[in-house]
């Protein structure tokens, strides 16, 4: 809870040297971390106060207290998939993989619904890339797919298609860009899977939103 307070305080800082303004009505708690009713990489509709309760630092113990459940330990390999939709969730878990000394293998979805990491210019990479130069995190997404329809932006704008990749460009992030769900599935299970040791095995799958890749949907068999 005390590491992800901290990167709170960090993110916060820079979401105020961005100069987004903190809608206090909205973000009660002045996190600057409770993005925008709408901007162009919004993906779909978002419940607020899901978005400030998971901004509560005691979550990532809920998730150390799961972590530990799922009988992980020190050095293990875990499959992580996120989205922008909940940057506390994400940051909360974030605090839990450092403090158990998990080795994470991360790919997101960067679109976000409504309140979450809706930015185009503060999207959830540019969060953790603040978090990782700082040295506060020794992790990142290694991989990046649009998200929204088919994870692929359908629903967006061309312009916030195109924001998205500048997003995951910026932050140096491999693209994931495929024609179907069943390809896409497939890119990341092979991205996940390169990217453990030889002697080594990924001892969880980890899943922070509703990416349709993630945790599929009904339309995915249609």
């Amino acid at each position: 809870a005390k590491l992800m307070n901290s990167f709170l305080n960090v993110l916060k800082e820079d979401a105020i040297k961005k100069n987004f303004r903190i809608d206090e009505t909205n973000d009660p708690n002045k996190t600057g971390l409770i993005g925008l009713n709408y901007s162009k990489i919004t993906t779909s509709p978002g419940i607020i106060s899901d978005k400030i309760t998971a901004l509560n630092p005691n979550i990532a113990a809920a998730f150390v207290s799961l972590l530990k459940k799922a009988k992980l330990s020190k050095g293990d390999y875990v499959a992580v998939g996120l989205t922008g939709a909940n940057p506390g969730a994400n940051l909360a878990l974030y605090a839990a993989l450092k403090t158990l000394k998990l080795h994470p293998i991360i790919i997101s979805s960067v679109g976000s619904s409504q309140f979450g990491a809706n930015r185009p210019n503060f999207t959830f990479l540019d969060m953790e890339s603040v978090l990782y130069n700082l040295k506060l995190i020794d992790f990142k997404s290694i991989a990046a797919s649009l998200g929204g329809g088919k994870d692929i932006g359908r629903g967006l704008s061309f312009e916030g298609r195109k924001l998205i990749e500048k997003a995951i460009k910026r932050n140096n992030i491999l693209l994931i860009k495929e024609n179907n769900l069943g390809d896409d599935v497939n890119k990341r299970m092979n991205i996940y899977l390169r990217n453990v040791p030889k002697n080594k095995k990924i001892k969880a799958f980890i899943n922070v939103g509703t990416g349709v890749t993630n945790v599929g949907n009904y339309l995915t068999a249609k």
